[in-house]
């Protein structure tokens, strides 16, 4: 669940940034078909679709119950929250932000959720984000949320309060207040196990920020074990004096560091060192007893997950690494590795499933709705390694965990309907037709089914009131058998092999592989792993079990003897946690909430789309040379209507302007309205007859002031399949221009010659007639601007720089109509293509380009052709550019500078850039502008907060005549992205 706070502040004030690095909600991301209602208290705001009533009375009946009993753990400090909740989405996630200051939820449970229910601890989750920010709002933080709003608030609170602290915090509340947060779950913390076995402490910088080189755990996790030893040895009230002390910006750098310091005389970094020595001594970690399939290479992170045997005792299975994306793989019984094919966008590890019989393979992955971003589905994909080729079975689904069954001819699959309700479902596999849908009279949440071959029934884990089971399932009845006892622990990926159903769980502090016999009920231990073990599957002989472990490199696949004398009976409740960390916390905060939490039945009422459409919250600077200005924004909290209003100064031209503009997104077409009103300045040329018979050329630079009333239709869509995102974006505005001229001619810039006409050829002289222009007169333009934009390309590992595969195309024509006195047009497109590098990592990028206008214009549309790197930009009838990038890492140093900076990677981009300009009558000519030199760019985290992308670039300029200065070695610095 990641907090979408977006560190702004800094950016906004010390770096320059433009309009794309200025916060900003997605719009239009509902469907306009459903029905919203909402529940609106004095305390919550639940704003839910019609048939999710009972969803939205408990969400507010918990968020009543933690605002009544607010903590004083975070603060005293109250606000109300406004919550939407999505159940159109298979996506479990949620989210806290703070333009405008709102939550929401995406309700579709995950397959590998922790036994207490979803929406519960997802509630208690992200409500304890809005405490966080709301007690952080004191002294600076509160002052720039009077002055400026709701995103330089948000920024100055995430630049206080480390995104560890943020997400941990959050963690350690849904640990305390149920009996399963993610806080007890063993494959929460099996991460840091992994270090502490491998013998790895990392920095505290590098386990803060990341890396790109090794494996470090997420903030989430080190956010856990920092805030919950901290709550354990210094007291439940230790971060609320923190939090209070960073917002208020006490000590100005660092805060929230110096305010530790001051309350226990650590600072982050030594409370960082004291909780890993803390961790070290309390974790027991047993010898791991099986060797991996093969040895990977020192640090280098590659997953190998899902192991399927084959009939002929080869075997499938998942593998992605930091330079590779996920793909299915297949080591046949002579040992040779096999790469099938790329498998599309799948929720992390160890939640995914791989199944197969024949020569069939099949897998869910996600898949997009093309317009409405919070509509998705997760699909059924088919692969036959016969013919190598791909299917899709469902299109428009919410299928979960399919599993084909011994004859390769159905499938097995758990849905989630958009109402929240779980059932099995049995599908042909041929064409992914619904051959039966199995009652669930019980209403359980069922994950992970499975078929027991040569018997009627099937397995599935089932999640009911709080506790997790296995069980069995009559497939025309849905009557239900428990296999195993129902227990606050996760169970997963159950097979059938045999007399024993073989399954993933966390009996014993740590997931290992167990085993139950349906006829007994005894449960037994098959594997003694000391990190994690998932995904059984086993040999056809029945001699090998083969399963996927955790480890500091990765998922690593392992084999044992399937030998059942060698199991371990299992007694429920007798084995200890390997990390318990959590017991301090939940005493502190009065244990489990959840049934004590109230039923009040709160009035539901419709909920108007339009309320609050206008709804002004930041204000915010705008610093993009030659321009700067201040910005007003406003969204509503359904993100249909996104409107600002700014006001500017261009130093370049000495004037003022200020413009407007509206997108409102709920139709399938988004509608754009703006206005702008600006000062202009351009060059002119001029040729005009005298009374002597002389051609007058003249040049001279027009000012005037202009008045831009637009309105247009854009389509944005989402076209993204398997292993490829795709997106299409097509717009057409329509301007209304009003023109006023200035006074006079400007005085910089003016040329007048005389050409005499009776040395001119008749044919030329004709042509210079035409050309014949007076001077600019007030007078309105009607204009058309169509846009264009497709890309498509390979998802990025973490290491690569560029995709392997990729197009993106742009097309934009601008032009004016009708024959009035304002003429001009502008056409542009661009076109990257994206291709494998010699190593890995290496990318190459080709690009082309190509601009047209007509010089004697005497209106002009802003330039955005992009000339080779280190010129100027020029103006020519027609302009045609070729770049050829390559890009590569130098190294991956991880290395830090104080607090103040973490470098994570060094990268380098070689290129070629030429242009050719290209001038018609009465200019005729051409001219070549070609630049050659290396980009080096930085990848750190600044201040422990800020991740950046800058870097250095050298162009050697080889016509000396077009160099700025006439220099043709040139510097530029490059800022390339800045996030939170």
């Amino acid at each position: 669940m990641k907090n979408a706070i977006l560190i702004s502040c800094l950016s906004l004030l010390c770096l320059p940034s433009g309009k794309s690095q200025v916060p900003s909600n997605p719009l239009g991301l509902n469907p306009p078909m459903l029905r919203w209602q909402q529940i609106n208290t004095e305390k919550v705001q639940v704003i839910f679709p019609s048939n999710m009533d009972a969803s939205a009375q408990r969400v507010a009946n918990i968020i009543h119950f933690l605002h009544d009993r607010q903590p004083g753990s975070i603060g005293e400090l109250k606000d109300k929250i406004s919550i939407v909740l999505h159940n159109q989405t298979v996506i479990p996630n949620g989210f806290v932000t703070v333009g405008p200051f709102r939550s929401e939820f995406y309700l579709t449970p995950p397959q590998n959720n922790v036994s207490t229910d979803w929406l519960d601890y997802l509630t208690i989750h992200e409500y304890r984000h809005v405490q966080q920010f709301t007690n952080a709002t004191r002294g600076i933080s509160q002052l720039t949320k009077k002055v400026l709003g709701s995103w330089s608030w948000g920024g100055m609170v995430s630049l206080a309060l480390p995104r560890w602290f943020l997400e941990g915090d959050a963690v350690c509340m849904e640990t305390a207040l149920t009996n399963s947060g993610r806080g007890r779950s063993p494959l929460f913390d099996m991460e840091y196990r992994s270090l502490i076995q491998d013998g790895r402490q990392y920095s505290y910088e590098k386990a803060a920020a990341g890396s790109l080189r090794t494996f470090v755990p997420d903030w989430y996790k080190l956010g856990y074990h920092l805030t919950s030893y901290a709550r354990k040895k210094y007291g439940p009230d230790i971060w609320k004096e923190v939090v209070a002390d960073a917002g208020s910006y006490k000590g100005l750098f660092f805060p929230f560091s110096k305010s530790l310091q001051r309350k226990i005389g650590l600072g982050t970094k030594d409370l960082y060192l004291e909780m890993m020595a803390d961790l070290k001594k309390n974790t027991i970690s047993p010898a791991s007893e099986q060797l991996p399939l093969e040895k990977q290479a020192s640090n280098t992170l590659i997953n190998q997950t899902n192991p399927v045997f084959l009939a002929d005792g080869g075997l499938i299975y998942y593998e992605n690494s930091y330079h590779n994306i996920l793909a299915v793989m297949e080591r046949n019984s002579a040992g040779k590795t096999i790469k099938h094919a790329l498998a599309g966008v799948q929720i992390e590890h160890p939640q995914s499933t791989l199944s197969a019989a024949g020569d069939l393979i099949c897998w869910a992955e996600l898949a997009f709705d093309p317009r409405w971003a919070n509509k998705n589905y997760s699909i059924i994909r088919i692969y036959d390694r016969s013919t190598r080729k791909k299917k899709t079975l469902s299109r428009q689904s919410k299928y979960f965990s399919p599993a084909l069954n011994p004859a390769g001819t159905a499938i097995i699959t758990a849905e989630v309907t958009p109402e929240g309700q779980s059932r099995l479902l049995i599908l042909h596999a041929k064409d992914g037709s619904i051959l039966q849908r199995i009652p669930n009279p019980t209403g359980y949440f069922f994950a992970y089914p499975q078929w027991m071959p040569g018997k009627s029934e099937l397995i599935a884990v089932a999640r009911k009131d709080h506790l997790t089971g296995l069980v069995s399932v009559d497939p025309t009845t849905g009557s239900t058998k428990a296999l195993t006892p129902f227990l606050p622990y996760q169970l997963l990926h159950p097979v059938m092999y045999g007399d024993y159903i073989l399954f993933s769980a966390a009996y014993t502090g740590i997931q290992n592989i167990f085993a139950v016999k349906p006829e007994e009920g005894n449960i037994y231990q098959v594997t003694q792993s000391s990190i994690g073990a998932f995904q059984p599957g086993c040999s056809p002989d029945g001699k090998t079990l083969v399963y996927s472990e955790f480890s500091a490199n990765g998922y690593q696949l392992k084999t044992t003897e399937f030998n059942v004398s060698h199991w371990k009976p299992y007694v429920p409740d007798q084995a200890p946690y390997y990390i318990r960390t959590f017991d301090e916390i939940a005493a502190q905060e009065e244990g489990n909430i959840l049934d004590k939490v109230p039923r009040h039945s709160f009035e539901t009422s419709k909920f108007n789309r339009f309320s609050g459409i206008i709804n002004p919250h930041s204000l915010l600077p705008l610093i993009e040379p030659p321009i700067g200005g201040l910005r007003l924004l406003s969204d509503n909290t359904f993100s249909t209507l996104s409107a600002e209003m700014g006001a500017y100064y261009n130093y370049n031209e000495n004037n003022f302007f200020w413009e407007a503009d509206l997108s409102y997104a709920e139709w399938y077409p988004e509608v754009n309205l703006g206005f702008k009103n600006a000062n202009r300045r351009a060059a002119y040329f001029n040729f005009s007859p005298d009374e002597e018979n002389n051609l007058i050329y003249t040049s001279y630079t027009e000012n005037w002031t202009e008045q831009d009333f637009s309105a247009g239709v854009g389509l944005p869509l989402n076209l993204s399949r398997g292993s490829f995102d795709t997106r299409l974006y097509a717009e057409a505005t329509w301007h209304n221009i009003t023109n006023r001229v200035g006074d006079g001619f400007s005085a910089a810039g003016n040329y007048r010659d005389t050409l005499v006409l009776d040395s001119i050829s008749a044919s030329s002289r004709q042509l210079f007639s035409d050309l014949s222009r007076s001077r600019l007169t007030d007078g309105n333009i009607q204009a058309i601007d169509l846009q264009f934009q497709f890309s498509s390309f390979q998802r990025l590992a973490r290491q690569n720089i560029y995709p392997r595969w990729g197009l993106i195309l742009r097309g934009n024509y601008r032009s004016t109509l009708g024959k009035g006195e304002w003429q001009g047009s502008n056409l542009y497109g661009r076109a990257d293509l994206y291709l494998p590098g010699a190593f890995r990592n290496h990318g190459l990028l080709l690009q082309g380009l190509y601009q047209e206008t007509d010089m004697l214009d005497n209106y002009r549309f802003a330039n955005i052709f992009f000339f080779p790197r280190g010129y100027n930009s020029y103006t020519a009838d027609q302009t045609t550019k070729f770049a050829i990038n390559y890009a590569f890492p130098i190294t991956y140093p991880d290395i830090a500078v104080g607090g103040l900076v973490f470098l994570q990677r060094i990268k380098a981009n070689l290129f070629t850039d030429t242009a050719t300009l290209k001038y018609n009558f009465p200019f005729e000519g051409s001219q070549k502008l070609t630049s050659s030199g290396i980009e080096l760019t930085f990848d750190f985290r600044l201040f422990r907060v800020l991740d950046m992308n800058l870097g250095l670039r050298y162009s050697y300029l080889w016509n000396k005549t077009y160099a700025p200065q006439s220099k043709v070695h040139q510097f530029d610095f490059l800022l390339l992205g800045i996030s939170g």
